[in-house]
């Protein structure tokens, strides 16, 4: 991702996809931290959280995760029915 606004973005086109999917009954988030910028024991250090190894908090994503959980019921409902 270029940056934050587009890491949310593409949160919210990850849930939308998935609820248009009957065979999809959920989805999830990596993880909360990040990985440390040392790495893990394989060397992967991937920005994969909702909070930075200082615990800030990825606010755009965040929030894209609180508008998708408001809207999921409706979504699916309108994205099933179109589908019929």
């Amino acid at each position: 991702m270029a940056n934050q606004v587009d890491r949310a973005r593409a949160y919210c086109t990850y849930v939308e996809s998935a609820l248009g999917n009957p065979a999809i009954v959920g989805t999830h988030w990596f993880q909360f931290y990040d990985q440390p910028t040392s790495g893990r024991f394989d060397g992967e250090n991937f920005q994969a959280g909702l909070l930075d190894i200082c615990d800030t908090p990825y606010w755009e994503t965040i929030n894209a995760c609180r508008k998708m959980g408001a809207a999921l019921y409706g979504l699916r409902m309108r994205l099933q029915t179109a589908l019929k």
